[in-house]
């Protein structure tokens, strides 16, 4: 899809987007789909280096190869009692909020139906 500036809409749903930066030079990484070879690839890309913002060096990087590399990381994270009960009420915080936020959604498109 297009904007009427011509600038291209796009929509990558993924549930690590925007979540994610570059590890050399702090910009954040993006998804995007190659295609090619029977096929479509999703991969990131670092949009420092990309708009030239940065003299980044990071090249394109498969998604499965990030979320290893994510992975990987957390695989060195230790979580103590006090850490495990702060993440544990944060998530149920978020899914609260998000629970909420489809609720009043729901609402609204009921009464929309309803007139």
């Amino acid at each position: 899809a297009s904007k009427a500036n011509g600038e291209k809409q796009r929509t990558h749903h993924h549930y690590l987007k925007g979540t994610i930066w570059c590890g050399h030079c702090g910009s954040r990484l993006v998804i995007a789909y190659a295609k090619g070879r029977g096929g479509t690839y999703p991969y990131y890309f670092c949009v420092g280096r990309q708009q030239k913002r940065t003299t980044c060096m990071l090249t394109y990087r498969p998604l499965d190869w990030v979320e290893q590399q994510i992975e990987n990381q957390y695989d060195t994270v230790n979580l103590f009692a006090e850490g495990i009960e702060k993440t544990g009420a944060a998530i149920i915080e978020e899914l609260s909020s998000q629970h909420n936020l489809l609720r009043d959604e729901r609402e609204r498109m009921t009464s929309c139906f309803e007139r």
